[in-house]
């Protein structure tokens, strides 16, 4: 195995989509994503191909947001995320807009950081909130 990080070799392919691997470790390490249904969100059902990926999903609820919030009333359209009603649904401008990228246990902010480092925090000092997703 050594020898392969030095000729470049990669005796270890994947029988879905042919990508070669050093080491078998790797190999199976990279298996479950060809299984999408394996991680899948409970909210919307979506399928991910790593759990990493569905627990971004979750944290940053991305198929909450995606929900309308726009929703009719009697005198017209009202929205849930500003509470203010508008006769007509293009009329509304919300000034809720982007990824909230914020812990939902803590409520620590990570406006302007890569996902993963948020996933990184709720994991190493959350642990029993992802425990009960």
């Amino acid at each position: 195995m050594h020898v392969n990080t030095h000729t470049g070799a990669r005796p270890f392919t994947c029988d879905v989509c042919g990508k070669g691997f050093m080491r078998r470790t790797t190999l199976n390490a990279h298996r479950p994503i060809h299984d999408a249904s394996q991680f899948s969100c409970p909210t919307c059902n979506r399928p991910f191909k790593r759990s990493s990926e569905r627990l971004i999903h979750i944290l940053l609820k991305v198929c909450l947001r995606k929900q309308r919030i726009l929703r009719r009333t009697t005198s017209g359209w009202f929205c849930d995320v500003c509470n203010e009603g508008v006769p007509q649904p293009e009329e509304h401008r919300c000034p809720v807009k982007g990824r909230r990228r914020q812990c939902p246990v803590c409520g620590m902010d990570f406006g302007g950081q890569r996902d993963h480092k948020m996933l990184t925090h709720v994991r190493q000092d959350h642990p029993e909130f992802l425990a009960s997703l």
